[in-house]
């Protein structure tokens, strides 16, 4: 008689749901919003029981009329420490977004991979359409454009249970700004469902942390033409003083490096 209960490790209880009259007794315990976050927990972080509540409880055989007492099992083989029950009610997140490739200067055809992270194991899945087809695709946009549209990635693909590995092939006419190259969004075309093991689902591509891909430029564009001061021309002779070249070079763009020779073989710095 009355309500016995199940004292969880988590600081939540189990009520008593069914078994009166019976050698099996139910208890119930309905998740609840951020109990994960609650009581003692095992580094394991397993769902346990801790004590069962007696309070105004009288337990009776069925059988005899006997009343006894009712204790945890010592046998932990017959308790939820058997089990694998975890508690998790926080929904995963992008951790990061970060480049793989190193900085630097990057022409046409150069390759660039990018690693997203979430905050925990996930399952990514693209559902399929009703014709059988996997409409669902993640890209990074980044913000400069080519044309009148934004550049993209191409579409990521798991690595792992925890990234997301992006690849860009650098394209001709495509140039980024003074800035760099300047992280925009992640695009989902499609259907794109991340869960953790709990279930729990992604609500938000946003990063917490700002993605920085600022020591990457993307330069597809040649060089102008050089100007030469005084002009050079076949056979002529350049006058050279003890304190280096006596000529100029114009229209170098910056951080760019020119090499002059004198003998055809021999290339040397210009420092301007």
């Amino acid at each position: 008689t009355g309500n016995p209960s199940l004292t969880l490790n988590n600081g939540k209880t189990a009520d008593y749901k069914e078994g009166n009259g019976t050698a099996k007794h139910v208890f119930e315990y309905t998740v609840g919003q951020n109990d994960e976050k609650g009581g003692t927990y095992n580094t394991d972080g397993k769902l346990l029981v801790t004590a069962i509540n007696m309070t105004d409880v009288t337990w009776t055989d069925a059988a005899s009329g006997e009343t006894f007492d009712v204790l945890l099992p010592k046998d932990t083989k017959k308790t939820l420490a058997s089990r694998n029950i975890k508690i998790d009610t926080t929904a995963p997140k992008v951790e990061s977004i970060t480049a793989i490739s190193q900085d630097g200067n990057y022409k046409a055809g150069a390759q660039l991979i990018f690693m997203l992270k979430f905050t925990e194991p996930v399952s990514v899945d693209y559902p399929k359409d009703q014709q059988g087809n996997v409409p669902g695709k993640l890209q990074i946009k980044f913000k400069h454009k080519k044309g009148s549209e934004n550049v993209l990635s191409a579409a990521g693909v798991s690595s792992g249970s925890e990234y997301i590995l992006f690849t860009h092939t650098v394209s001709a006419g495509e140039n980024t700004s003074t800035n760099g190259l300047e992280f925009d969004s992640i695009d989902v075309t499609g259907t794109v469902e991340v869960k953790d093991e709990a279930k729990n689902p992604l609500t938000s591509w946003t990063s917490e942390t700002t993605p920085d891909f600022s020591g990457i430029t993307i330069d597809t564009t040649a060089p102008e033409k050089l100007t030469i001061n005084p002009a050079w021309t076949s056979g002529t002779n350049v006058c050279l003083d003890d304190n280096g070249t006596s000529f100029t070079i114009s229209g170098i763009e910056p951080d760019a490096v020119v090499e002059y020779t004198l003998d055809g073989s021999n290339y040397l710095n210009y420092n301007g």
